[in-house]
């Protein structure tokens, strides 16, 4: 039953109209929070097929810009992803969470979200990756490593090959008093 109703979830979030009802209804917004504590409690092997009906929603929403924001920043969901990135033995689980974190990593808004996500993404698992042969998972794994290269050009002078980025080393611009690391504020 609970499996029917993620899936209706997934399915409204894979048509533009649905996404937008979601994050902008105060019951969808109270939905998606809801995947998202959910996802972390939900059974190994038994519930593998939550876990991927899940990830496929909140993939979905990632594409509505307000829905990656919702989504972006959520610590449990970062470990989530890790620990399907690391698990061998779920190749599927691995895929959907490689999809989510480059969607979370295409275009990162603010130093602070950049810090969490590089934080917590497993970057050496991810490195092996980019020499699998599997295609997709292989692609997937090189285009997040651009994604966080791009993101840490664009929020430090540091090399990216730092363990994490302090949210004050964040660059300014020049005459502007606000930084590129304050976090957007969902309306």
């Amino acid at each position: 039953f609970i499996l029917s109703l993620v899936g209706t979830v997934a399915n409204m979030a894979s048509t533009s109209e649905g996404r937008q009802f979601l994050v902008t209804d105060p019951n969808g917004r109270e939905l998606i929070n809801l995947l998202l504590t959910t996802l972390p409690d939900v059974p190994e092997g038994t519930g593998d097929c939550l876990k991927r009906v899940i990830l496929m929603s909140l993939y979905n929403l990632s594409i509505n810009q307000m829905g990656l924001l919702m989504i972006m920043d959520k610590k449990e969901l970062h470990n989530e992803l890790t620990k399907n990135i690391e698990d061998d033995m779920n190749p599927e689980l691995r895929l959907l969470s490689l999809r989510l974190l480059l969607s979370l990593t295409m275009q990162i808004p603010s130093c602070q979200i950049y810090d969490n996500i590089n934080r917590s993404v497993p970057k050496s698992k991810i490195n092996e990756l980019t020499n699998t042969t599997d295609a997709d998972m292989r692609l997937l794994a090189k285009d997040i490593i651009s994604n966080l290269q791009q993101a840490a050009s664009k929020f430090t002078d540091k090399p990216e090959n730092r363990p994490f980025l302090e949210f004050n080393k964040c660059k300014r611009k020049p005459g502007d008093d606000k930084s590129s690391c304050s976090l957007l504020k969902l309306a």
